[in-house]
């Protein structure tokens, strides 16, 4: 696992710092204003209120991730409990059962049936071509017309996890059909590495992954331009991924 991880773990640290540059540079920080004690007292407690606002807003999320990963809660069980903290954030003073109750009310008029019918059609998708047996053939086939076996290593995974959008269902695809083609010099964390690099590059850019649905129906961006600045990152990380191989 530490050898595995002294692969992956680089590879995404410098594809943030990549991310996160680009970021600042697209859409630069204000310029600070004049540093007088007073506007030096106010931003310190604007900071301190910012950082306490973010700490009760992730509370529920923090509870919940707790509860299921460290305690071995049944996950739905932690969810359920996490919804319950958030229930809770920022009750009045008075009225309390009442800021409840319409909390309550707008949970159930905030549930999209169309957003759920979509999540599960996307999970009856991934689960349809984990049974297809059209990608293995195609493999197969271009692998027996000369394609290179390092493009099928970066391909294969990469199509794979950008048309289930499920990274786990990717790697039960990809791995079963590359493993026979490498040979026992090449079974070494450099290619399983890059294979679940590629994968994760697929479906952190897909269109059917459920997290770029729920992003694009709540921004209401058009889904195409979301798809086309994701998968920069995601060539980005291929790049990244493909240099740490030849180094490693």
């Amino acid at each position: 696992i530490a050898s595995y991880l002294s692969f992956t773990v680089p590879v995404i640290a410098i594809v943030f710092i990549i991310a996160t540059l680009f970021l600042i540079y697209r859409y630069p920080w204000n310029k600070r204003i004049s540093s007088t004690r007073s506007v030096h007292n106010s931003e310190q407690s604007s900071r301190r209120q910012a950082w306490a606002g973010l700490l009760s807003a992730s509370s529920p999320y923090l509870l919940a991730m707790f509860l299921g990963l460290v305690v071995g809660v049944y996950f739905p069980l932690a969810l359920l409990a996490g919804i319950g903290i958030a229930f809770l954030i920022n009750l009045p003073d008075k009225d309390k059962g009442a800021a409840l109750l319409s909390r309550l009310v707008t949970l159930l008029h905030g549930f999209k049936w169309p957003m759920t019918l979509t999540a599960l059609t996307i999970i009856f998708y991934k689960d349809f071509m984990l049974e297809a047996e059209s990608i293995q053939q195609v493999t197969r086939l271009l692998i027996d017309q000369g394609l290179p076996l390092i493009a099928i290593v970066i391909a294969l995974p990469f199509f794979t996890g950008f048309i289930t959008g499920n990274n786990t269902a990717s790697l039960g695809i990809a791995l079963p059909i590359i493993i026979p083609f490498l040979g026992p010099e090449m079974l070494s964390v450099r290619y399983f590495g890059l294979i679940y690099l590629s994968s994760y590059a697929g479906y952190f850019g897909s269109p059917v992954h459920l997290c770029t649905y729920l992003t694009n129906d709540y921004f209401k961006t058009p889904l195409f331009s979301l798809i086309k600045r994701v998968n920069v990152y995601s060539v980005i990380m291929i790049v990244v991924g493909l240099t740490m191989a030849l180094l490693y």
